[in-house]
């Protein structure tokens, strides 16, 4: 994908450290366990850049690596504080310590697959911000700006 590809580029010119790509087993170890198919563009960003491990970059966007990859529910709780609203969905990047999260839609309808919500609380109503990572990603790249919370 290009837009990997891209930021690629953009964290290596910019000094980001970032990890090696996931591994295949790796990949297919995490659809398993939690019964989901990587879209993609998603699976093509993990296997090139895989996160920028306990770092971030210079806006204090930290990507997750494949192996904290988790389930909303796991990074927000399990009390009675809507994390079933975002059922299926994956935190992969948070912004400053987790002020919000990025979370991916890995399980739910096959249309539904993919979509981007920004998580500032688990009680927020999910509304997607993109319909794919790689729609996604492009914003990050091009319009950080527009990945704020209610921006």
């Amino acid at each position: 994908m290009d837009v990997v590809q891209e930021l690629v580029r953009t964290w290596s010119q910019a000094g980001v450290a970032f990890g090696p790509g996931a591994s295949g087993a790796s990949l297919a170890a995490f659809e398993s366990r939690h019964r989901v198919v990587l879209p993609a563009d998603f699976r093509c960003y993990l296997q090139l850049v895989n996160g920028t491990g306990s770092g971030c970059d210079d806006e204090f966007y930290r990507f997750a690596p494949l192996r904290e990859v988790a389930p909303v529910a796991d990074s927000w709780g399990t009390s009675d504080n809507g994390v079933d609203n975002f059922s299926g969905c994956f935190v992969f990047a948070d912004w400053a310590i987790s002020c919000w999260d990025y979370a991916i839609q890995l399980a739910g309808p096959g249309h539904e697959i993919g979509r981007v919500f920004c998580v500032e609380s688990a009680a927020t109503k999910p509304k997607p911000m993109t319909p794919s990572f790689g729609e996604w990603l492009s914003i990050y790249l091009r319009d950080r700006d527009r990945l704020v919370p209610g921006a």
